[in-house]
C-alpha cells in the first residue's frame, strides 16, 4: 500500500473567500513536497470561478522559514518550479492577502509579496535572508520589493538582511496594516468579506488593472532575474555558508 503524503498545505473556503493555509508547523519550510502542494492549491483557486478573495495564512509558529537547506544544496532543488507558482498567485483573478501569524524569511516573505496585501501579526520577524547564502531573493522578490520601497531602500534592506518587525515594515509601505488586537489571519478574513460584499466586478477590475499596471515591468525584469540565479546556483559560497547554517543550527 502506498503511503499517503503528509499535508503541509491545506485548502479551504468561507463563503466566496478561499484560504490556502500553510500547514507544515513550525517552521512551514519551502520543501520540494511544499511546492508540489502549493501548485496544486493554486490550481485549485485558479478552477475556482466563485472565489472573490484569497487569503494564503499560515498555523504554526512562521509564516515560513524559507527553503529547506538542506535540499537547496542539491541540484535539482528547481528554484524556477517556485517562482511560475509564485507568479500565478499574482495573476490570479481576485484580491489576494496574505495573512502572516508568525515570522517570515527568504522565499516565504517573497510568496507573501506576490500578494496584493500584506497583514502581520505585531512583532513578526520579517526578512530577506538570501544574501547570507550567498544569493538573492529571485522568485520576484527583488522587483516587488523595488516597486514597494524604492531601489535605494530595497538594495539596502537585501544586503543587510535586516530582521525587522512588522511594524518597521509598514512604515515603508511592504505591509498594508500590522494585526495587534486579532490575528493577521482573522484581520484578512474581515477584509476579505467586506470586499466580497461588493459587486462581483468592481473588486475584480481593479486587481486587473493593478496586474495590468504592473506585469509589463516585472515582465521586463523575469529573463534577468533567471540569468542571476543561475549563476549564483551551485557555486562554493552557497554550498560553503549552507554547510555552515546546518552546522549552527
Amino acid at each position: 500500500m502506498t503511503k499517503e503524503k503528509e499535508k503541509v498545505i491545506e485548502v479551504s473556503k468561507e463563503g466566496k473567500v478561499g484560504v490556502i493555509r500553510f500547514h507544515a508547523p513550525p517552521l512551514n519550510i519551502i520543501t520540494r513536497e511544499f511546492k508540489d502542494q502549493l501548485e496544486e492549491a493554486v490550481k485549485w483557486v485558479e478552477a475556482a470561478r466563485e472565489l472573490r478573495v484569497l487569503i494564503i495564512c499560515n498555523q504554526g509558529k512562521y509564516f515560513g522559514a524559507g527553503g529547506d537547506v538542506n535540499e537547496m544544496m542539491e541540484s535539482d532543488y528547481q528554484v524556477d518550479k517556485l517562482e511560475k507558482i509564485i507568479q500565478r498567485v499574482t495573476d490570479l483573478p481576485m484580491p489576494t492577502i496574505a495573512a502572516m501569524d508568525g515570522g517570515a524569511y527568504g522565499g516565504s516573505f517573497e510568496i507573501a509579496l506576490a500578494c496584493n496585501m500584506r497583514i502581520a501579526r505585531s512583532g513578526s520577524i520579517l526578512s530577506f535572508t538570501e544574501v547570507n547564502f550567498g544569493s538573492f531573493p529571485g522568485v520576484g522578490g527583488t522587483s516587488r520589493l523595488i516597486q514597494l520601497m524604492g531601489q535605494a531602500k530595497a538594495i539596502e534592506v537585501m544586503l543587510m538582511a535586516y530582521q525587522w518587525p512588522a511594524e518597521r515594515w509598514l512604515e515603508y509601505g511592504v505591509l498594508n496594516a500590522v494585526a495587534d488586537i486579532e490575528s493577521a489571519y482573522e484581520m484578512a478574513m474581515r477584509w476579505a468579506k467586506q470586499i466580497e460584499s461588493k459587486p462581483f466586478s468592481g473588486p475584480r477590475a481593479v486587481k486587473d488593472a493593478v496586474s495590468s499596471y504592473m506585469r509589463p515591468r516585472y515582465e521586463e525584469f523575469r529573463g534577468e532575474q533567471q540569468r542571476i540565479m543561475e549563476e549564483v546556483e551551485g557555486k562554493s559560497d552557497i554550498v560553503n555558508s549552507s554547510k555552515e547554517f546546518l552546522k549552527k543550527r
